[in-house]
C-alpha cells in the first residue's frame, strides 16, 4: 500500500529529472552555437499602435532567428532588450512597426 502512495512522487521526481536534462541540453547547445562575435545588445522600440499579436509574432521571429530576449517592455513603451547578431539589424530597419533601435553596451 505504501508503494502506491509513493508512486506519484516517483513519477514527479522522474519527470523533473527528465525536464532538467532537456533544459540543460538545450541551454548547453545554445552556449555552444552562440559563438558569433558580431552579437550586440539592442533596445528595440515599437510604435505604440503596434498590436499585441504583431508584437508576439515579431518576438517569435526574433527568437527563431537566434535573438535572445533579455527583457520585454509593455507598460511605458512596447519593445524589447535583446541580444542578437548585427545581421538582424537590417531586417528590423525594414519593419514598419519598429520606431527605433539602439545598441547598448555589454556589461
Amino acid at each position: 500500500m505504501a508503494w502506491i502512495q509513493k508512486k506519484p512522487i516517483f513519477a514527479i521526481l522522474l519527470f523533473s529529472m527528465v525536464l532538467f536534462t532537456i533544459v540543460s541540453l538545450l541551454f548547453a547547445n545554445e552556449q555552444i552555437t552562440s559563438t558569433d562575435s558580431t552579437r550586440h545588445r539592442y533596445i528595440i522600440t515599437l510604435h505604440q499602435n503596434t498590436t499585441k499579436e504583431h508584437m508576439e509574432e515579431m518576438e517569435d521571429t526574433l527568437i527563431g532567428l537566434g535573438a535572445v530576449i533579455i527583457h520585454k517592455y509593455t507598460i511605458v513603451m512596447k519593445g524589447w532588450a535583446v541580444e542578437m547578431s548585427d545581421s538582424l539589424v537590417s531586417s528590423l530597419e525594414e519593419d514598419e512597426s519598429v520606431e527605433s533601435f539602439m545598441q547598448i553596451p555589454h556589461k
